[in-house]
This record gives C-alpha cells, structure tokens and sequence, in this order.
C-alpha cells in the first residue's frame, strides 16, 4: 500500500489497513470509463467491497465510540439538527478515503513525472530542498 492510503485511512481511524486498497485509477474507471460489461461488474464489485468497509467502521463506531474522526461525525450535533444517520457518515468516510487517496496519489505521480522531465527544476530541488 503507497503511502497516500496509509496517511487518509489514518484520518478516519481504519485499523492499520486491512483493505487492499484499488489498483490506481479504479474508482474513475468506474464512474467515467467506458468499460465491458465484464470490467464495470468487477469495478462495481470492487467499489461494493469498499463501501462495506466503510460502512463495518462507522457500525463499529456507532457501537463503540473513540476519539477519532468517525467517531466524532457520528456523535456530532447541531442544536436545530438531529445527529447523522450512520448512512450518511459511511458516504461522508467512503468519500474522504476514495477521494483523498485518489487526489494524493495523481498528485505525488504527476509531480514527480513533472520533475524528472524538468531536470533544471529537479536538480534544484536536489541542491536545496528547502
């Protein structure tokens, strides 16, 4: 597992990860791609997969609060509001993993991919990193 999912999985409380976190890209595909049958069944799978990880956690949560993020939505209140339906913490944790690893991962590869083509601002970066 790269390091963008061990930082965001960590943000919701997730159990040193237990989940095999998708292969790069696997949520786009599936809402963007235009895939086989065969491929949007097994992204569904997948997607399906996750979303009952998310959901274990936040159950788990409901019946054994800690202080952590999850937790913390599901106790959270506001005077003129009931508190948050387990269903919408699981969209708001699945959400928060999905797109915080996605946009980390893009992020750190297109950077990167960006230095090594621009060896003067690569070669910068190696004489000072600060």
């Amino acid at each position: 597992m790269g390091m963008p999912a061990l930082v965001i999985f960590r943000v919701p409380a997730f159990p040193d990860v237990t989940f095999p976190v998708k292969p790069r890209g696997k949520r786009l595909l599936f809402m963007f791609g235009h895939r086989a049958p065969s491929s949007r069944i097994d992204l569904g799978s997948w997607m399906a997969t996750f979303w009952n990880y998310a959901q274990e956690l936040v159950e788990a949560r409901a019946t054994e609060p800690r202080d952590d993020f999850t937790s913390d939505l599901l106790l959270a209140r506001d005077k003129r509001l009931a508190r948050a339906q387990p269903s919408r913490v699981t969209t708001v944790v699945f959400g928060l993993l999905l797109a915080g690893h996605e946009t980390t991962t893009s992020l750190l590869g297109n950077a990167l991919r960006r230095m090594l083509t621009h060896r003067a601002a690569w070669n910068e970066i190696c004489v000072d990193p600060h």
